[in-house]
């Protein structure tokens, strides 16, 4: 049976290299609908169906189509119904290569034991023709071959072998230090990734709303984790500040945020980049992450271009100044309301009358 991470594998090559997928990865709980909606306009589904049907050479019809919703439905469908990697079926699909190129007809046989150069010689095929062999192999098996390697292939069981082995080496090589056993077809139960988004949330914006809206895509699993970071902000009741978003969050206290999700099983960590400044502080947290959780990973998402100079600090700056209709374009107007009144930024009076400008109940 062909492992799951294989086939996962050459689903994103496929995306990223013919399809123009513009994310750097996949996960089995991305949405097939996201998927599609970050991939050039000239291609469908069906062009990508169809695809995985001639590689794997199985049928998806179109009510599987139309129902598949996450990356993992379409790799379980392949691996239950594809014999690919089967060396009877790399075996096929070797002879179908060669007598393409060759324009072969279907009277000449061609087997296990069949010799390269008499294949060749009997077809007047020429060396530039054994290079358009290796290519069309390379691209059918999703494979590299190298010039030392074809030329140690006697007879059509050579490719074979070779062909299944670099299969199991690609396969290896996506769990290597994951801890996963493949050996023996031992392929572990499917477990979805955990991923929060952190923030001090202070206040809240519609940046962060916009990366916890992105990582939804990616993750069955998602919540916004504020950590109360005492050099940010003094310590306030963020939670009807909160509460206006309607997504699920938490609040933590004199925690680190990778302890908190070696105790609560998070698998990542996702922080939005704005620019290079942001970038070099992330890459110095996440190494300070995995010295405390070695287990937890950092995705990094480069921030929507509208929100990619709107920050906590500008927001906190601007109402100082009280430039309330500059920040409701990045904020819940009720969200806004009751973040100056915790934080006491504004009087009583002040707020009533913002309440009723912004026409909220308060």
């Amino acid at each position: 049976m062909i492992k799951k991470d294989y086939i996962k594998n050459y689903i994103y090559q496929i995306l990223k290299n013919e399809y123009g997928y513009n994310e750097n990865f996949i996960t089995y709980s991305t949405r097939i609908d996201y998927i599609f909606s970050n991939i050039r306009e000239c291609f469908s589904k069906n062009d990508f169906y169809n695809n995985l049907e001639k590689k794997f050479q199985i049928e998806i019809n179109n009510l599987l189509r139309e129902n598949f919703s996450v990356i993992e439905d379409i790799v379980v469908f392949i691996q239950n119904h594809s014999k690919y990697p089967e060396k009877g079926f790399i075996k096929e699909k070797v002879i179908e290569i060669i007598k393409n190129e060759l324009n072969i007809n279907d009277e000449y046989k061609i087997d296990l034991d069949s010799r390269i150069d008499n294949v060749f010689i009997d077809n007047n095929g020429d060396s530039l023709d054994k290079v358009t062999v290796i290519l069309s192999l390379e691209n059918e098996f999703n494979i590299f071959i190298h010039d030392e390697d074809s030329e140690k292939w006697n007879n059509i069981d050579d490719i074979v072998n070779f062909i299944y082995n670099e299969i199991e080496n690609v396969i290896t090589s996506i769990t290597a230090g994951t801890g996963i056993d493949i050996s023996n077809n031992n392929i572990p139960t499917y477990i979805a990734p955990k991923a929060i988004v952190t923030t001090s949330a202070n206040p809240f914006h519609y940046g962060h709303l916009d990366l916890y809206n992105k990582a939804k895509e990616i993750f069955p699993d998602v919540k916004v984790v504020i950590a109360q970071n005492s050099d940010k902000s003094k310590s306030v009741n963020l939670k009807e500040h909160m509460d206006c978003y309607d997504i699920p969050y938490e609040i933590i206290e004199n925690e680190t945020i990778a302890d908190y999700c070696k105790e609560n099983g998070i698998t990542h960590i996702v922080r939005g980049i704005r620019n290079g400044v942001d970038a070099e502080y992330e890459l110095k947290m996440d190494f300070v992450n995995k010295e405390i959780n070695p287990d937890v990973q950092t995705i990094f998402i480069p921030t929507s271009d509208t929100y990619s100079n709107v920050s906590s600090s500008t927001i906190r700056e601007l109402l100082k100044y009280k430039k309330y209709d500059i920040v409701k374009k990045f904020m819940r107007e009720d969200a806004m309301v009751k973040y100056i009144h915790h934080q006491h930024l504004d009087t009583e009076t002040a707020i009533k009358e913002m309440a009723e400008k912004f026409k909220l109940n308060f």
